[in-house]
Formats: C-alpha cells, structure tokens, sequence
C-alpha cells in the first residue's frame, strides 16, 4: 500500500511555507519536552526518544505529512507521529 506524498520540491509556495512552518513549530515545541513528558505518549509503542523523533521530523520530506497537523494539539500530533515511526522502524 503506497502513501500518498508531496514532497517539497513539488509543492505549492503556500504549501511549503505552512509545511515549513509546522515543522519548525514541532522541532521547538518537542525540544521544550521533558524525556518522562514522552513516555506518555508511548504506552503501547516502542519508546523513542526526544532526539529520534525530532530527526525523524527533520528527514521527513512530505508536505502532506506536516499539513494535516495543522491546528492540532501537540499531544495528538506526537501521537500520531509516534505511531507511524513505530510502522516504519
């Protein structure tokens, strides 16, 4: 089953500027996390740390990926992130 994808390159000024923006907005908002802030997050996954899951978000090169997080509470948004790291590693 493929994903769909939209990488930067191919998108939208407007869509990389809102993709840009969430990204960063996510780099900063996890690195004021405390490490026992994650484990949270992560009952029922494989623990990742701080520093994987930002490195996970700055390799990620999907406009579409960071766009449906937009005006989503930081909780789900690691939730969810943490789900698809747990999928693909």
């Amino acid at each position: 089953m493929s994903r769909r994808q939209l990488l930067f390159e191919d998108a939208s000024p407007n869509q990389k500027f809102y993709a840009s923006e969430i990204r960063y907005n996510l780099l900063k908002d996890i690195d004021n996390l405390q490490e026992e802030d994650l484990k949270s997050y992560q009952m029922n996954y494989k623990k990742f740390g701080k520093r994987a899951i930002q490195q996970f978000i700055k390799d990620r090169d999907d406009v579409l990926f960071f766009l449906q997080f937009k005006n989503v509470k930081l909780e789900t948004v690691l939730v969810n992130i943490i789900m698809v790291m747990n999928r693909e590693y």
